[in-house]
């Protein structure tokens, strides 16, 4: 009897698995068709809180004082929309974890090469950019205006401009390594890590600096694009060095898109008031940062243009020992 029950108990086992089974691959296929979505929803998103955000800025802020002097649907509508669009590209890029997996160890691709290069010599002119202000800013010190160097930023931009120059080289070795395909930066570690630390330095600047509600607006956008960004890296810096890169990889789709929709949103009015001559509408303490639009080519490259996940540096180590094993 005994046996006869533990036969049935496994049977009944045996076909629930098989049912899991069945459902498995119907769900994952439902999430790959959503993981293709994203791009379409991530440039109608796109294009959409740029409209907003442009319109904002020219009709209902008020550029003397920061305040808004109407347009309160608009407002609600581009913060709701950034909103619902990060918590979509974060949620859908999560469920297809199997499918939004990617590599960087000796993959081959030119795209994201170039994409990564055109990213190492933007975080040489930010480099550049941040030192000689910070330079400038040095070289007016005295006993009067020792309270307002400290409150200027100056201490954090130093320490961007430097780690501005190690991302520099760390995105330029991967460039090498994705044009040439090989697995150069897998290696550097502590440059792997140098964008994670300007994020860092960026948003530490943001809040030492002296805060005026004129500034507030932009402010808020920025702080939560730099925060996405700063983890952006991070997840980046550990699926190429293959440390601890399991479960992160999700994270390049769903925080490349949420950090490059904010990063659009920012940049681009910017940039569009520049071109027609309408500095009255660009706060001088938040100009166009030419390394938040960049960031959005890259992220978007890496995402659109990534091949299937390859075997890891990292893995391809721990399935030696099971091999000798077998």
């Amino acid at each position: 009897m005994k046996e006869n029950h533990n036969a049935q108990t496994k049977l009944s086992d045996d076909a629930k698995k098989n049912k899991k089974k069945k459902r498995e691959p119907k769900f994952k296929e439902k999430m790959d068709v959503s993981l293709k979505a994203l791009p379409l929803l991530f440039f109608c998103a796109g294009l959409v809180c740029i409209v907003l955000r442009t319109l904002q800025t020219a009709k209902y802020i008020d550029p003397a004082t920061g305040f808004y002097t109407g347009g309160k649907a608009a407002e609600i509508a581009l913060y709701a929309i950034l909103l619902l669009s990060g918590l979509i590209f974060c949620v859908m890029s999560f469920f297809s974890r199997e499918s939004a997996g990617l590599s960087f160890y000796k993959t081959k691709n030119k795209a994201i090469g170039f994409a990564a290069a055109a990213m190492g010599f933007t975080f040489l002119y930010d480099c550049a950019d941040n030192f000689f202000s910070s330079f400038f800013s040095i070289g007016n010190i005295n006993s009067a205006n020792y309270t307002s160097f400290m409150t200027s930023g100056t201490i954090p931009m130093l320490i961007q401009s430097v780690f501005a120059l190690f991302s520099a080289v760390f995105f330029l070795i991967l460039a090498k390594d994705m044009i040439k395909g090989t697995s150069t930066a897998s290696k550097r570690y502590f440059l792997a890590t140098a964008p994670v630390w300007w994020a860092g330095a960026r948003l530490m600047h943001r809040f030492v600096r002296q805060i005026s509600f004129v500034e507030v607006s932009d402010l808020l956008l920025e702080l939560i694009m730099v925060g996405f960004m700063l983890i952006y890296f991070m997840s980046m810096a550990q699926v190429v060095t293959g440390v601890y890169s399991d479960g992160f990889r999700w994270r390049i789709f769903g925080l490349g898109y949420s950090a490059s929709l904010l990063a659009l949103t920012t940049s681009i009015p910017r940039l569009i008031f520049s071109f027609v001559q309408e500095r009255a509408f660009i706060n001088p303490d938040h100009p166009f940062f030419l390394c938040d639009l960049m960031f959005a080519l890259f992220a978007v490259t890496v995402i659109l243009c990534h091949k299937p996940q390859q075997a890891d540096k990292a893995e391809v180590i721990a399935e030696v020992p099971q091999t000798e094993a077998e």
